[in-house]
């Protein structure tokens, strides 16, 4: 199933996504063991390690405003009459009012993260240290957030892009943290720039949300990206 000239993307498998980490998923170091078992199926040309890192006061982090709680969904609507006199936004934060308020104009919303991608927690898992690669980090502009490795949330392309159109891959196997959301997006921008997108889906934890899970999951029947597990690459 896997030829020489396919592809694997290993999306934040770091510890800042697990048990421990700032933004932990659970069960989040389960991916680990799945993940090793199919790094030396690729050609170390042919992996990418994306790392999902940030600063404080990043325009997704709860920390970066007065009085909204982590997890919150902060939308154009609400902000659009705020003023630098007048708003929520505390002094940690790394944008203005007016970064904020064209950010959310293009995507709409924006859900508020506790603090994660910080420090060694966004480094490299030290379990993947043996395996060569790639390694390509997001998120580093404190204006806009970023789920998929391919574009940022507001559509700007990412360094992810060239890497891939450089390995001119034939397939694209994807894994890694999390299911719904970095995971996710990163597959469905793949698909829609023309490749065969495949999720390991025990390579990957989801957070608790069903619903979204599934929404995802019809967004991949829609997208053509396809699932497969561990034990069916190995074979």
């Amino acid at each position: 199933m896997i030829g020489r000239q396919d592809a694997l993307v290993v999306i934040d498998a770091t510890l800042t996504f697990m048990p421990g980490g700032g933004l932990a998923v659970q069960g989040g170091d389960k991916v680990i063991a799945p993940i090793k078992r199919i790094l030396p199926l690729f050609p170390e040309d042919k992996r990418v390690f994306t790392l999902d890192v940030h600063e404080v006061g990043h325009i997704s982090f709860a920390s970066s405003y007065v009085d909204l709680p982590n997890f919150y969904v902060l939308t154009y609507e609400e902000v659009a009459q705020w003023t630098k006199e007048d708003s929520k936004i505390g002094p940690k934060a790394k944008f203005t009012v007016d970064d904020l308020k064209l950010y959310l104009r293009r995507i709409h919303h924006q859900t508020l993260w506790p603090d994660h991608g910080l420090g060694k927690e966004a480094g490299k898992h030290q379990a993947f240290a043996e395996y060569d690669g790639v390694v390509v980090r997001k998120g580093l502009e404190p204006t806009r957030d970023s789920y998929s490795a391919v574009r940022d949330n507001a559509g700007r392309e990412l360094v992810l892009l060239p890497i891939i159109k450089q390995m001119r891959p034939k397939k694209i196997f994807v894994c890694g943290l999390v299911y719904r959301y970095c995971v996710g997006w990163t597959a469905l921008d793949l698909a829609d720039l023309g490749y065969q997108v495949t999720v390991v889906k025990d390579a990957t934890q989801d957070l608790g949300d069903e619903a979204g899970h599934e929404e995802m999951n019809m967004f991949f029947k829609t997208a053509g990206v396809r699932l497969t597990t561990t034990r069916e690459l190995i074979g």
